[in-house]
Protein backbone atom coordinates (compact mmCIF):
# COMPACT_ATOMS: atom_id res chain seq x y z
CA UNK A 1 0.00 0.00 0.00
CA UNK A 2 1.46 3.21 -0.95
CA UNK A 3 0.84 6.51 0.87
CA UNK A 4 -1.78 8.10 -1.45
CA UNK A 5 -3.72 4.83 -0.91
CA UNK A 6 -3.30 5.26 3.44
CA UNK A 7 -4.27 8.57 3.20
CA UNK A 8 -7.51 7.28 1.64
CA UNK A 9 -8.09 4.77 4.71
CA UNK A 10 -7.79 7.14 7.02
CA UNK A 11 -9.82 10.12 5.43
CA UNK A 12 -12.45 7.09 5.07
CA UNK A 13 -12.10 5.89 8.35
CA UNK A 14 -12.47 9.75 9.74
CA UNK A 15 -15.46 10.13 7.82
CA UNK A 16 -17.49 6.91 9.01
CA UNK A 17 -16.05 8.31 12.63
CA UNK A 18 -17.63 11.86 12.45
CA UNK A 19 -20.90 10.51 11.27
CA UNK A 20 -21.24 8.45 13.87
CA UNK A 21 -20.37 10.74 16.14
CA UNK A 22 -23.08 13.44 14.99
CA UNK A 23 -25.81 10.87 14.78
CA UNK A 24 -24.74 9.75 18.26
CA UNK A 25 -24.54 13.46 19.68
CA UNK A 26 -28.32 14.19 18.13
CA UNK A 27 -29.30 10.88 19.77
CA UNK A 28 -27.97 11.99 23.36
CA UNK A 29 -29.84 15.17 22.63
CA UNK A 30 -33.19 13.66 22.18
CA UNK A 31 -32.63 11.27 25.24
CA UNK A 32 -31.57 14.19 27.80
CA UNK A 33 -34.52 16.41 26.12
CA UNK A 34 -37.03 13.52 26.42
CA UNK A 35 -35.68 12.67 30.02
CA UNK A 36 -36.11 16.37 30.97
CA UNK A 37 -39.43 16.45 29.67
CA UNK A 38 -40.67 13.48 31.62
CA UNK A 39 -39.00 14.71 35.04
CA UNK A 40 -40.72 18.03 34.43
CA UNK A 41 -44.03 16.09 34.24
CA UNK A 42 -44.16 14.14 37.19
CA UNK A 43 -42.81 16.80 39.51
CA UNK A 44 -45.09 18.74 37.76
CA UNK A 45 -48.05 16.38 38.50
CA UNK A 46 -46.30 15.77 41.93
CA UNK A 47 -46.92 19.42 42.74
CA UNK A 48 -50.23 19.03 41.69
CA UNK A 49 -51.32 16.62 43.69
CA UNK A 50 -49.73 18.27 46.93
CA UNK A 51 -51.13 21.81 45.94
CA UNK A 52 -54.44 19.86 45.85
CA UNK A 53 -53.95 17.68 48.74
CA UNK A 54 -53.56 21.37 49.96
CA UNK A 55 -56.34 22.76 48.94
CA UNK A 56 -58.42 20.29 51.10
CA UNK A 57 -56.83 20.38 54.14
CA UNK A 58 -57.88 24.07 53.78
CA UNK A 59 -60.89 23.72 52.66
CA UNK A 60 -61.81 21.56 56.03
CA UNK A 61 -59.72 23.62 58.36
CA UNK A 62 -61.80 26.83 57.21
CA UNK A 63 -65.29 24.58 57.59
CA UNK A 64 -64.19 24.09 60.96
CA UNK A 65 -63.08 27.45 61.69
CA UNK A 66 -66.46 28.46 60.59
CA UNK A 67 -68.04 26.05 62.73
CA UNK A 68 -66.59 27.10 65.66
CA UNK A 69 -66.44 31.10 64.60
CA UNK A 70 -70.38 30.37 64.77
CA UNK A 71 -70.63 28.24 67.53
CA UNK A 72 -68.47 31.02 69.62
CA UNK A 73 -71.37 33.57 68.06
CA UNK A 74 -74.13 31.73 69.23
CA UNK A 75 -72.43 31.36 72.55
CA UNK A 76 -71.14 34.98 72.95
CA UNK A 77 -75.39 35.93 72.07
CA UNK A 78 -76.57 33.50 74.93
CA UNK A 79 -74.07 34.81 77.38
CA UNK A 80 -75.24 38.56 76.42
CA UNK A 81 -78.87 37.81 76.64
CA UNK A 82 -78.14 35.99 79.70
CA UNK A 83 -76.15 39.06 81.30
CA UNK A 84 -78.98 41.19 80.47
CA UNK A 85 -81.47 39.33 82.89
CA UNK A 86 -79.32 39.26 85.17
CA UNK A 87 -78.50 42.79 85.58
CA UNK A 88 -82.37 43.61 85.30
CA UNK A 89 -83.32 41.88 87.73
CA UNK A 90 -80.19 43.17 89.38
CA UNK A 91 -81.56 46.67 88.85
CA UNK A 92 -84.87 45.75 90.06
CA UNK A 93 -83.89 44.73 92.80
CA UNK A 94 -81.58 48.11 93.41
CA UNK A 95 -84.71 49.95 92.59
CA UNK A 96 -86.95 48.39 95.01
CA UNK A 97 -84.30 49.04 97.88
CA UNK A 98 -83.99 52.49 96.59
CA UNK A 99 -87.28 53.42 96.90
CA UNK A 100 -87.29 52.29 100.67
CA UNK A 101 -85.31 55.19 101.57
CA UNK A 102 -88.67 57.90 101.30
CA UNK A 103 -89.21 55.78 104.64
CA UNK A 104 -85.85 57.93 106.23
CA UNK A 105 -88.36 60.94 106.46
CA UNK A 106 -90.64 59.80 108.84
CA UNK A 107 -87.52 58.04 111.07
CA UNK A 108 -85.87 61.81 110.88
CA UNK A 109 -89.25 63.65 111.59
CA UNK A 110 -91.05 62.10 114.59
CA UNK A 111 -94.67 62.50 114.34
CA UNK A 112 -96.73 64.33 117.39
CA UNK A 113 -99.37 62.17 116.51
CA UNK A 114 -100.40 58.91 117.86
CA UNK A 115 -97.41 57.20 119.27
CA UNK A 116 -98.31 53.60 119.05
CA UNK A 117 -99.54 54.11 115.08
CA UNK A 118 -95.92 55.96 114.96
CA UNK A 119 -94.00 52.85 116.66
CA UNK A 120 -95.79 50.62 114.92
CA UNK A 121 -95.71 52.43 111.51
CA UNK A 122 -91.60 52.86 112.07
CA UNK A 123 -91.81 49.02 112.61
CA UNK A 124 -93.28 48.53 109.35
CA UNK A 125 -90.78 50.37 107.51
CA UNK A 126 -88.11 48.56 108.74
CA UNK A 127 -89.60 45.20 107.86
CA UNK A 128 -90.38 46.35 104.35
CA UNK A 129 -86.79 48.03 104.21
CA UNK A 130 -84.65 45.04 105.44
CA UNK A 131 -87.06 42.62 103.08
CA UNK A 132 -86.04 45.00 100.19
CA UNK A 133 -82.30 44.69 101.38
CA UNK A 134 -82.48 40.67 101.60
CA UNK A 135 -83.88 40.30 97.91
CA UNK A 136 -81.08 42.45 96.54
CA UNK A 137 -78.58 40.26 98.35
CA UNK A 138 -79.87 37.56 96.69
CA UNK A 139 -80.02 38.97 93.65
CA UNK A 140 -76.58 39.95 93.51
CA UNK A 141 -75.08 36.67 95.00
CA UNK A 142 -77.35 33.72 93.43
CA UNK A 143 -76.18 35.09 89.99
CA UNK A 144 -72.61 36.26 91.02
CA UNK A 145 -70.60 33.66 88.35
CA UNK A 146 -72.37 34.86 85.70
CA UNK A 147 -71.72 38.69 85.54
CA UNK A 148 -68.66 41.19 85.69
CA UNK A 149 -66.30 40.77 88.82
CA UNK A 150 -66.33 44.46 88.05
CA UNK A 151 -70.09 44.90 89.16
CA UNK A 152 -70.48 42.70 91.65
CA UNK A 153 -67.60 44.52 93.49
CA UNK A 154 -69.65 47.89 93.21
CA UNK A 155 -73.09 46.06 94.29
CA UNK A 156 -71.36 44.66 97.50
CA UNK A 157 -70.23 48.13 98.03
CA UNK A 158 -73.47 49.30 98.20
CA UNK A 159 -74.77 46.31 99.95
CA UNK A 160 -72.61 47.34 102.62
CA UNK A 161 -73.34 50.80 102.34
CA UNK A 162 -77.41 49.81 102.91
CA UNK A 163 -76.26 47.49 105.54
CA UNK A 164 -75.08 50.59 107.55
CA UNK A 165 -78.44 52.23 106.53
CA UNK A 166 -80.59 49.86 108.26
CA UNK A 167 -78.75 49.10 111.63
CA UNK A 168 -79.38 52.76 111.72
CA UNK A 169 -83.26 52.34 110.99
CA UNK A 170 -83.51 49.87 113.38
CA UNK A 171 -81.58 51.86 116.35
CA UNK A 172 -84.10 54.30 115.62
CA UNK A 173 -87.23 52.82 116.25
CA UNK A 174 -88.29 54.79 119.00
CA UNK A 175 -90.80 57.78 119.93
CA UNK A 176 -87.91 60.32 119.55
CA UNK A 177 -86.80 59.01 115.89
CA UNK A 178 -83.67 59.13 114.47
CA UNK A 179 -80.17 60.63 116.46
CA UNK A 180 -78.95 64.23 115.24
CA UNK A 181 -75.92 61.95 114.75
CA UNK A 182 -76.76 58.95 112.53
CA UNK A 183 -79.12 61.62 110.69
CA UNK A 184 -76.27 64.00 110.08
CA UNK A 185 -73.88 60.41 108.79
CA UNK A 186 -77.16 58.81 106.86
CA UNK A 187 -77.31 62.36 105.11
CA UNK A 188 -73.77 63.49 104.50
CA UNK A 189 -72.21 59.65 104.05
CA UNK A 190 -74.43 57.05 103.49
CA UNK A 191 -77.10 58.15 100.67
CA UNK A 192 -74.17 60.55 98.59
CA UNK A 193 -72.23 57.56 98.66
CA UNK A 194 -75.31 55.15 97.31
CA UNK A 195 -75.84 57.54 94.75
CA UNK A 196 -72.06 57.86 93.69
CA UNK A 197 -71.74 54.39 93.37
CA UNK A 198 -75.05 53.90 91.84
CA UNK A 199 -73.83 56.59 88.75
CA UNK A 200 -70.63 54.02 88.66
CA UNK A 201 -72.84 51.25 88.38
CA UNK A 202 -74.88 52.49 85.44
CA UNK A 203 -72.09 53.68 83.75
CA UNK A 204 -69.50 49.92 84.14
CA UNK A 205 -73.01 47.90 83.47
CA UNK A 206 -73.97 50.41 80.11
CA UNK A 207 -70.37 50.16 78.76
CA UNK A 208 -69.73 46.67 79.36
CA UNK A 209 -72.69 45.72 77.51
CA UNK A 210 -72.27 48.24 74.62
CA UNK A 211 -68.96 46.78 74.21
CA UNK A 212 -70.53 43.54 73.90
CA UNK A 213 -72.14 44.32 70.86
CA UNK A 214 -69.48 45.99 68.51
CA UNK A 215 -67.43 43.98 66.23
CA UNK A 216 -63.97 42.59 67.40
CA UNK A 217 -61.08 44.89 66.19
CA UNK A 218 -59.00 42.49 63.93
CA UNK A 219 -56.11 44.98 62.86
Amino acid sequence: MNINEAFKLAGAVLCSLGGSAVIISATAKWCGDFLAKKLFANIEHKHEKEIEQYKTRLQDMSTKFNAMVEHSMEVASKQYDMEVVIYQNIWKALHDLTMCQNYIYHFENPTQADPNNYLMALNSYSIDFKKKLEDFQTQIDSAAPFYQIEVYELLCKIEKEYIDLIHIIEASIGLSGMTDENEAKVNSEILPEINDLKEELTKTIREYLFSRKEFPNLS
